[in-house]
């Protein structure tokens, strides 16, 4: 058995390239294969420089994650912002109230901060005012309400907010701003 084992190692190495004897002893997903072929024909036409020297590789960009804090007392809706967040390449905090709110602002950096005016312990506008006046961050800030009012808006802006969404609202449509103010 196993000298069948080898004999058909041996006629997949005389019948096939390198790449497809990767794919016939290890099995893997097509992405995976197409990958391997390619770092295959790399290595196949890589040439050695004559002085031995061998030229440092560029590291690949990596694009970081935007941390987004999202303070909302509301659970479904805070639930369902912080999936579809994740779901479009943020690493997203989510916190029930402004008290929680206030800790993590102290204790980690954001690229961002949607928070909600009416929320248990601390207010939305009392967190942009600590955050602004207190911090003295310059950290974009979302403002969502379920108030309509010109006033509250206004207000929102004097404190600092960059930008002020009225619910309920179309999580495109908080996406669209986000990517205006983090880019």
């Amino acid at each position: 058995m196993k000298s069948d084992k080898i004999d058909k190692e041996t006629a997949i190495l005389k019948e096939n390239s390198s790449a497809n004897l990767v794919n016939e002893i290890y099995p893997t997903t097509n992405a995976e294969m197409r990958i391997t072929n390619h770092l295959l024909k790399l290595k196949k036409n890589f040439k050695e420089p004559s002085n031995g020297f061998t030229p440092p590789v560029a590291a690949p960009k990596v694009k970081l994650l935007n941390k987004i804090l999202l303070a909302e007392d509301d659970l479904l809706l805070r639930k369902s912002l912080a999936y579809f967040l994740s779901d479009n390449g943020f690493k997203v905090v989510h916190v029930a109230d402004g008290a929680e709110a206030v800790k993590e602002i102290k204790k980690s950096k954001f690229d961002l901060m949607i928070i909600d005016l009416k929320m248990p312990h601390i207010g939305g506008m009392e967190i942009i005012n600590m955050v602004r006046n207190e911090l003295k961050l310059n950290t974009p800030v979302i403002v969502l309400t379920s108030s309509g009012v010109e006033e509250v808006e206004l207000e929102s802006f004097a404190m600092g907010a960059s930008e002020f969404i009225s619910k309920p609202f179309s999580p495109s449509v908080l996406k669209a701003r986000i990517d205006k103010l983090i880019e």
